[in-house]
């Protein structure tokens, strides 16, 4: 189960505390994700589907602000509750025309790689590697082609490998939901070159796969960038040993990103979020509500020229010439 808390809070510290808090998370789910997480609230008997209950101790860890105010303080106002919560919900596991996992290739996929005799654990790792590391890094002819298509192209960005991940993982029974957000699109400096940089919006429709593994939902947009691309770029700029942002990258430990499955959230793009849309069933409820990166004229140019050339250009970058 998952607790989730209505809360009012306020944060002041010791130099000794700092407080772990995520600036552009959503209340109901993000915030009090972190405190379920880090806090270690015990559970409670249900009552009347509204639970009161006290903070008695928190482990206060270092992320989001570093200026001394002298003093801690923390307080919960007003009523909380916790809901227990179960993903059994068939839409997380339906196929969809984007995420759509009855096609034969991607049955073929699973069985050839017999990925359904493995642990949820290791099948979510599978899946993730594969997307990450198989299908490699570049610009497919629209964010919104079905996982098929990504599987077929052999290549795929953000939005693209989202989409194969979500599509491989329902098929192997693992409840999986949609991200969506926007990027600035300084990060893209370097991948996306020239004119075409000039012309590409300030910011970027982006988006990651939320897994549902050990009570509850992980992160998934480490997969974005094939580890050869990634490491070919630690190679091009060796002296980098903090933040980068460019490439396709935007992190605050460009030596070593988490990028690696081990049951907990992947990243390689998140510092570069501008916008949060929240959490879709499917891409196809996000891209319906929302479209898609590019429309009209930059569409077609795009499709017909634009990303071939960014695609020869990743290509060169990987191939470290």
């Amino acid at each position: 189960c998952k607790v989730y808390a209505v809360v009012e809070t306020q944060f002041y510290y010791r130099n000794s505390l700092s407080v772990w808090f995520y600036r552009q998370r959503t209340l109901h789910e993000n915030i009090c994700r972190d405190l379920w997480h880090n806090a270690q609230i015990p559970s409670t008997q249900r009552i009347a589907g509204l639970y009161n209950f006290f903070l008695l101790s928190l482990t206060i860890f270092e992320k989001y602000n570093h200026k001394p105010y002298g003093y801690f303080y923390f307080s919960i106002v007003g009523a909380t509750y916790m809901q227990t919560e179960t993903v059994q919900q068939q839409q997380y596991l339906a196929t969809t025309a984007i995420l759509n996992y009855q096609d034969e290739s991607i049955q073929a996929l699973i069985r050839s790689k017999d990925w359904k005799s493995l642990s949820d654990y290791e099948r979510i790792g599978a899946v993730y590697n594969f997307v990450r590391d198989e299908i490699a890094f570049g610009y497919n002819a629209s964010d919104a082609i079905p996982a098929s298509e990504v599987l077929r192209d052999g290549y795929g960005q953000c939005n693209t490998k989202t989409t194969l991940c979500m599509a491989l993982l329902r098929a192997l029974g693992i409840p999986t939901r949609f991200r969506g957000l926007t990027i600035h699109k300084q990060l893209q400096k370097g991948a996306v070159t020239g004119l075409w940089y000039q012309m590409a919006p300030a910011e970027i429709i982006h988006s990651w796969a939320e897994v549902w593994y050990d009570g509850r939902w992980i992160y998934l947009e480490g997969f974005i960038l094939d580890m050869p691309y990634l490491s070919a770029l630690q190679q091009k700029f060796a002296n980098c040993n903090g933040s980068f942002c460019g490439y396709g990258v935007d992190t605050d430990n460009f030596k070593n990103p988490p990028v690696n499955w081990r049951g907990e959230d992947t990243y390689i793009q998140h510092k570069g979020i501008v916008r949060d849309f929240g959490v879709f069933d499917s891409p196809d409820d996000f891209y319906t509500k929302h479209g898609t990166n590019f429309r009209g004229l930059r569409k077609f140019m795009f499709t017909s020229i634009i990303r071939h050339l960014m695609n020869r250009n990743v290509a060169r970058i990987r191939s470290k010439k």
